[in-house]
């Protein structure tokens, strides 16, 4: 993710079986995207976090990640 390959770290996690380590990875990914402008990813994976564990931070790392997405694409950073 550090390395802008964020797409990487995500089907790394698409691999994972179910477990506490994949719900790990599945935090840091979200963490990690978000903080590094990556919203695409992050949006992604809180919304997976969401899922299986509905909590306010997960939603508003969505909710979040979901604005930071929109606004790349009107600047025309993201396709």
């Amino acid at each position: 993710i550090m390395n802008k390959k964020a797409q990487l770290a995500w089907d790394l996690y698409l691999k994972m079986d179910t477990s506490t380590q994949s719900f790990n990875v599945l935090q840091l990914i979200a963490n990690t995207c978000y903080r590094l402008g990556e919203f695409w990813y992050a949006a992604k994976a809180f919304d997976m976090l969401d899922r299986m564990d509905p909590s306010p931070e997960h939603w508003e790392g969505k909710r979040g990640a979901c604005c930071g997405t929109f606004q790349y694409i009107v600047a025309e950073k993201q396709p």
